[in-house]
């Protein structure tokens, strides 16, 4: 088996966990992600409001981007129902994310 194919057979079905997505590096793990690892699970994006715009809004512009071309190419736009969006800031404690009901355990590593 190629190295190509056993990485891309480990990735099947995984779901993924992204912070800084929506920069260029982020974009193009994006893009890569999705162009050779088709059947790939979700794709978790943290991600945060920006000029006014919530991250659903933000989302909905990446099959525009010209990074995801070549992705279009050979894919649908469905592709992108991959993506999660998910509310939070790397620049705030605790990914700035929010306590939901009692399920939020704070823990200190």
């Amino acid at each position: 088996m190629s190295e190509q194919s056993q990485v891309r057979a480990f990735y099947s079905g995984k779901n993924f966990f992204i912070t800084g997505g929506t920069g260029f590096v982020g974009l193009c793990l994006i893009e890569k992600i999705l162009r050779t690892i088709p059947d790939v699970g979700k794709l978790y994006l943290l991600m945060r409001p920006k000029k006014g715009k919530d991250i659903s809004d933000r989302l909905e512009e990446f099959p525009s981007n010209p990074v995801f071309e070549k992705l279009l190419e050979t894919q649908s736009k469905d592709i992108f129902k991959k993506l999660v969006p998910v509310s939070g800031d790397v620049g705030q404690d605790e990914l700035g994310f929010k306590p939901y009901g009692q399920k939020f355990i704070n823990r200190k590593c």
